[in-house]
């Protein structure tokens, strides 16, 4: 399995004496196909790829090995055999989060929200009405500006993206981006909240950050 973090694995040692391993730090593409396949070789009868990236090679390879099965974390295909998608319900942490951004932007007497979306795939369009009926709950009259940067890490178009819903008039910036960019652009035009990253600020600031964790893991008796 390529797998991280290892509660997972352990939880299947542990209760199900299975064998499971995992391979760190693998990079989108040639070497990601190198390590699939590698494993798909070794034996491995289900194996888990943990990054989007991952999608395109996985959905390859397991065309190389159909008695072997194949996942896909956060992606959006499958070959209704050995390769499919799977992912947890990220949209009810979103739907939080719009709550929260709706509350505040209504409490400010604002109501223009924004969302930093990094790609236009069903993953981030899910999580961007999640938001957005969110906010309806706590702010009937807000609406939601969107600025699409089609990657998953870059601060500088974060920080582009930011600065243009900020300068829209924008109130609460909700990200679904990799970096810090968004919130280092409101403090430095010192403006504007933000839900993604848990900065501790001090009570007066102007600039205001948060991050809604969303837990992989669920409760198991033993």
């Amino acid at each position: 399995m390529v797998l991280r973090p290892r509660p997972g694995p352990r939880y299947l040692e542990q209760k199900l004496g299975v064998h499971t391993a995992y391979v760190e730090s693998v990079t989108e593409g040639a070497e990601a196909e190198q390590v699939i396949r590698g494993l798909a070789r070794k034996g491995f009868r289900v194996i888990i790829g943990t990054s989007f990236g991952y999608m395109d090679t996985m959905e390859l390879v397991a065309r190389e090995f159909p008695g072997q099965s194949f996942v896909h974390i956060s992606g959006h295909k499958s070959n209704r055999r050995n390769f499919g998608s799977l992912f947890g319900a990220m949209e009810s942490m979103k739907y939080l989060a719009g709550m929260i951004a709706g509350a505040r932007a209504k409490a400010d007497g604002q109501t223009k929200l924004g969302y930093i979306a990094p790609f236009p795939i069903p993953e981030v369009i899910r999580l961007g009405n999640a938001v957005m009926l969110g906010a309806r709950q706590t702010c009937p009259a807000c609406t939601m500006e969107v600025r699409w940067i089609n990657t998953w890490f870059d601060p500088t178009r974060e920080r582009e993206a930011a600065d243009s819903l900020l300068k829209a008039g924008v109130h609460v910036v909700v990200t679904g981006a990799d970096t810090p960019g968004r919130s280092r652009r409101q403090r430095t035009r010192g403006s504007g909240r933000g839900l993604r990253l848990a900065e501790r600020l001090p009570r007066r600031a102007r600039a205001l950050s948060h991050r809604p964790y969303w837990r992989w893991v669920r409760s198991t008796s033993t």
